[in-house]
């Protein structure tokens, strides 16, 4: 008998999603065993238990599977970084800047709750002033600055693709993590923060309401293909090996005037 597929959410700022259950060293950055992470407030769809861990569908990161088919990105994370929910909102706002509080109330000086990555995805229950109210995945509610959000899909500017390399520069100096996919903070105890190549790309593009695939040679398939000479802002640049052409290994973003 198949066990019940049971909906989550992300209770922590970062979460890794491992290949097997089993922890990163963090005496090497480069695990191969690190699949991707998943950010506060993430939806996935759970299908097994594991000592501790449980086996995921990561619906908002979609992965082109062997089977042929686009599914949610498959791996495990640990159960005490998640929250048992019935169903799925629809999101209402993105975070915007690296790194922002999440407060018990409308005050900059109240009990911090939470901190949360460029990316997060938030549901909004009330607003006061310049806060947002917002839903935790365990029910209760907290509040963040209107200015360090912006609603799903909103630009600052009328040209999503400017936005889009504009958001960028707030992650340009971030140090390369493989599998990473939150913003850089210097010192988190908790899990290895930052982004890899195609995750930058996923980050960016989600800020501005468009779903990418995780992972590199899954976005070059969902591409449009253009010459050289039609690349404009924001528009994706995929490098392979001479000899693998078809198996794409690094992803950048046009930023213009042959700047990337």
């Amino acid at each position: 008998m198949q066990n019940k597929v049971k909906n989550y959410l992300v209770s922590v700022s970062v979460a890794d999603l491992r290949r097997v259950p089993k922890e990163r060293s963090f005496r090497n950055q480069g695990d191969r065993l690190q699949e991707t992470q998943l950010l506060f407030n993430e939806g996935l769809k759970g299908y097994e238990r594991n000592n501790g861990w449980v086996f995921v569908e990561a619906v908002e990161q979609k992965k082109y599977l062997s089977s042929g088919e686009w599914r949610g990105y498959p791996g495990w994370v640990r159960a005490e970084q998640l929250v048992e929910v019935d169903g799925f909102t629809k999101p209402d706002l993105c975070v915007v800047e690296p790194w922002i509080q999440v407060h018990e109330k409308p005050d900059d000086k109240s009990l911090n709750l939470i901190r949360i990555s460029m990316g997060t995805r938030l549901t909004v229950c009330g607003e006061e002033k310049e806060w947002w109210w917002i839903g935790m995945p365990d029910g209760s509610r907290g509040a963040v600055e209107k200015r360090a959000c912006r609603k799903v899909g909103e630009s600052l500017v009328k040209n999503w693709r400017e936005d889009l390399v504009m958001m960028g520069e707030k992650l340009k100096d971030a140090p390369y993590l493989w599998g990473g996919r939150s913003a850089y903070l210097p010192g988190c105890n908790a899990s290895f923060t930052s982004v890899d190549c195609s995750s930058l790309v996923e980050l960016l593009y989600r800020i501005q309401g468009k779903q990418l695939p995780r992972d590199a040679h899954d976005q070059f398939l969902q591409c449009h293909k253009k010459e050289s000479n039609q690349l404009k802002l924001g528009d994706l640049v995929f490098l392979a090996e001479t000899k693998k052409p078809f198996r794409v290994s690094h992803v950048m973003i046009y930023a213009g005037n042959d700047h990337f």
